[in-house]
């Protein structure tokens, strides 16, 4: 992926140490929104497992913070008092993040 688009690759990670672990995944999906604060798009890519012997890339598409919180703002499925909204939907963004990029790490696990 460097190679043939590094124009638009932003961060490349390829070397993360195993076993994976749950706040390893939080470390770098807080990265991530760091670097993603001002992107239009955030797109990881991985594998995903199919046989013992095939594995298909996958791309998982972010929402980028701002487009997550406005489309949260158009859905009402609680009335919540506390934490009130600018303290909860910060924390729901990086759960966000966390959980798919949880699931893109096992993912690839399996297929390695």
């Amino acid at each position: 992926m460097k190679r043939p688009m590094a124009d638009i690759l932003r961060v490349g990670v390829s070397e993360v140490s195993t076993p994976y672990n749950y706040p390893t995944v939080m470390a770098l999906s807080q990265h991530i929104i760091r670097v993603g604060e001002s992107s239009d798009k955030i797109t990881v890519f991985y594998n995903e497992y199919v046989s013992a012997i095939a594995t298909n890339i996958r791309t998982l598409d972010l929402l980028p913070r701002q487009r997550f919180l406005d489309t949260l703002k158009f859905g009402k499925t609680y009335d919540m008092s506390l934490p009130d909204k600018n303290t909860g939907n910060p924390a729901l963004y990086e759960l966000y993040v966390t959980s798919n990029l949880w699931v893109a790490f096992l993912n690839n696990a399996a297929s390695e």
